[in-house]
């Protein structure tokens, strides 16, 4: 129960803070949507548009903010301490990051937040949450680059004991990889907006990894001309 009941003091905690923010205009952003089932548009007449103001999974929560003034992301992080303590809960500086994103950001935009007479909460270009990496410049290098790593382990942990081994089918191999090792390469993908390059480096790997699997090595590929498509 314990889980269940924290989920739900933290789902009232955002919902008491934003009923303290709901009137800034600095607090949230505008996001605007379609329902005409086409994924690309660059027109967005006649879009609906609805204030996003935080998001939240578990115990981590992300309060969105157009402006770093008194009346954006110092209001929104000051006003969620205080509903915070008004429950009994602590918010940990120290793991709080302020990130800005945009165009011609100003130094006072990209500057730390002060809470406090001696707390500020420090400004970063990219974190970490929940397994991905977000960053400021909005493009997904950094988050395709530490899927590939943490993909790359999880194969090399498993090679001598699993996919050298003689013992094991290959069918076992196959789902073992699956499992193991593509779920931790593709884990977030449903969120990604890949481009070609991204595309490119995630195949690159996936092939890699089958050859090894195969014992196939690139001059065999090459001299006896199998494809991609075949390895696959």
């Amino acid at each position: 129960m314990a889980p269940v009941l924290f989920n739900l003091c933290t789902c009232l905690l955002m919902e008491r803070w934003y009923a303290r923010t709901v009137e800034s205009d600095g607090i949230g952003i505008a996001l605007r949507f379609k329902y005409d089932e086409k994924l690309i548009r660059r027109y967005t007449r006649n879009a609906d548009e609805r204030k996003v103001t935080g998001c939240l999974f578990a115990e981590d929560g992300a309060l969105l903010a157009t402006s770093q003034d008194a009346y954006g992301a110092q209001k929104a992080i000051k006003e969620y301490m205080a509903v915070s303590r008004s429950f009994g809960l602590t918010v940990s500086i120290s793991k709080t990051k302020h990130m800005a994103t945009g165009r011609a950001l100003s130094n006072v935009e990209k500057a730390p937040i002060s809470v406090g007479i001696y707390e500020t909460i420090s400004a970063v270009e990219e974190f970490k949450d929940l397994g991905s990496v977000i960053g400021a410049s909005r493009n997904m290098d950094g988050d395709i680059q530490n899927r590939l790593a943490q993909a790359s382990t999880a194969f090399g942990d498993l090679r001598k004991a699993v996919f050298q081994d003689k013992n094991l089918s290959l069918m076992t191999k196959r789902k073992i990889y699956q499992s193991c090792v593509l779920t931790v390469l593709l884990y977030g993908a449903e969120s990604w907006i890949p481009l070609r390059r991204h595309v490119i480096k995630l195949n690159a790997f996936h092939h890699r990894c089958i050859r090894s699997i195969l014992g196939i090595t690139n001059r065999q590929q090459w001299v006896q001309s199998i494809t991609s498509y075949d390895i696959r």
